[in-house]
C-alpha cells in the first residue's frame, strides 16, 4: 500500500494541474517565491546562518546507479539558526568530470524565532562551483514550521567544490509564516544575456520508476499529523518545440503532511538534442515543481546548470517556468536562454 502511494506521488510529480504565470523577483544566488495572492502582506523575514554536515560513514546512506542519472539518499545535521537533522534524496547528472543537480531534504528540528517541527528544503549544486541557491518550500512543514519559507545561498567548507563537499554554510533569510506561490529565478545567479532565445518546449513521459522511498514521521506528540513521504526515481522525457530531443532524468518527491494530495518534486535532467536558435548538444537542467493539493494549481521553475553543456550548447544559460497537464503525461518548459555564456 505504501509503495503504491509513493509511486503515485512520483507519477503525479510530472502530472499536476496546469498553472499560469506569476510575478517573480530575483536576488543573487537565490530563488524568489512569488505570492499566489495579490492582497496579503508578506510577514517580516529574519536573517539566518547555519552550518551543515553530511553524516559520518556509520550513518545510513546508499546510492542508486541508473543509466538515467545518479541518486543518493542519506542524512545530514544542521546547527546555528536552525538545529535539525535531515533525511535527503539527491540527484545529479555528469559531463566528463563535472556534475550538477539537486538535494531535496526533510528537516526535523528547531528554527530560532519560529519554533519546532519539520520542513522541506531544496538546494541546487554544481561540482565546479562552491556555492548555490537554496529554498524552503512554504506550506510543507509541520507544527510551528507549517508555513516556514526562506531562500538564500550556501557555500561549501573551505571552498571545496560542491560535488566533493562534506558540509558547508547556509546564509539567507526565513519567514516564519510565509506564503505559497511559484519558485522562480536563478539558483546560480546566471541570467541570459541580451542575445537570448525563447524557450517554448513540450515534454512527454511515461510513469517514472520508483527506486527508493521512506517516511519521515513527526514527533510522537504530533501523531495526528501524517508523515512526510520522501522518494526518488527515474524517467526519460521526450521533447519537441524549441527543444527537440530526449532527457534522461532522475527525481525526488516529498508529500505535504496532510491528506490534500500536495507534493513537491525536484528533478535534474540531461537533455540531448537540438535547441532552435542555438544548435545541437546537451544541457543539464534542474527543475522544481510544487502542487498544493489535488485541485490546486501547480508551479514550476527550471534552470540550466551553467558550464555543463556540450556541443553548440557548451556555454548555455537560462531559466524559466512551465505547466503540466494532469493525467496526460505532458509538461511544458517556458522561458529564455543564451546559447553562449
Amino acid at each position: 500500500m505504501h509503495r503504491l502511494f509513493v509511486t503515485g506521488i512520483l507519477v503525479s510529480a510530472l502530472a499536476v494541474p496546469s498553472c499560469g504565470s506569476s510575478d517573480s523577483s530575483d536576488s543573487e544566488g537565490s530563488v524568489a517565491i512569488s505570492s499566489s495572492s495579490t492582497t496579503s502582506t508578506q510577514p517580516a523575514s529574519r536573517d539566518v546562518e547555519v552550518e551543515f554536515v553530511y553524516g559520518p560513514p556509520d550513518w545510513p546512506w546508499t546510492g542508486d546507479p541508473t543509466p538515467l542519472g545518479a541518486l543518493v539518499h542519506g542524512m545530514a545535521d544542521y546547527t546555528g539558526d536552525w538545529t535539525a537533522a535531515s533525511t535527503y534524496a539527491s540527484g545529479q547528472q555528469s559531463v566528463d568530470d563535472a556534475s550538477g543537480g539537486f538535494t531535496l531534504s526533510v528537516l526535523d528540528g528547531e528554527v530560532t524565532g519560529c519554533g519546532s517541527g519539520q520542513f522541506v528544503f531544496f538546494d541546487a549544486f554544481a561540482s565546479h562551483t562552491s556555492t548555490g541557491g537554496w529554498l524552503i518550500i512554504p506550506g510543507f512543514g509541520t507544527r510551528d514550521l507549517a508555513s516556514l519559507s526562506g531562500s538564500g545561498v550556501w557555500e561549501t567548507l573551505d571552498g571545496v567544490p560542491g560535488g566533493a563537499a562534506a558540509g558547508g554554510t547556509i546564509r539567507g533569510s526565513v519567514t516564519c509564516a510565509g506564503e505559497g506561490g511559484s519558485p522562480q529565478g536563478s539558483w546560480f545567479d546566471a541570467t541570459p544575456d541580451a542575445g537570448s532565445v525563447e524557450v517554448d518546449a513540450t515534454a512527454t513521459f511515461p510513469a517514472p520508476t520508483t527506486l527508493w522511498e521512506t517516511t519521515v514521521s513527526p514527533p510522537g506528540e504530533d501523531s495526528a499529523t501524517p508523515p512526510i513521504a520522501l522518494s526518488d526515481g527515474s524517467v526519460t522525457l521526450q521533447f519537441d518545440g524549441t527543444w527537440a530531443g530526449d532527457a534522461a532524468t532522475v527525481l525526488a518527491a516529498a508529500t505535504r503532511p496532510s491528506a490534500d494530495g500536495g507534493f513537491v518534486d525536484a528533478m535534474v535532467m540531461r537533455f540531448t538534442g537540438r535547441v532552435v536558435g542555438c544548435g545541437t548538444g546537451s544541457l543539464i537542467v534542474n527543475v522544481l515543481d510544487r502542487v498544493d493539493g489535488q485541485d490546486a494549481p501547480g508551479f514550476r521553475s527550471w534552470e540550466i546548470i551553467p558550464d555543463l553543456g556540450t556541443g553548440d550548447l557548451v556555454g548555455a544559460t537560462g531559466f524559466g517556468t512551465g505547466t503540466v497537464s494532469a493525467g496526460e503525461g505532458t509538461s511544458t518548459f517556458e522561458g529564455s536562454m543564451s546559447c553562449q555564456a
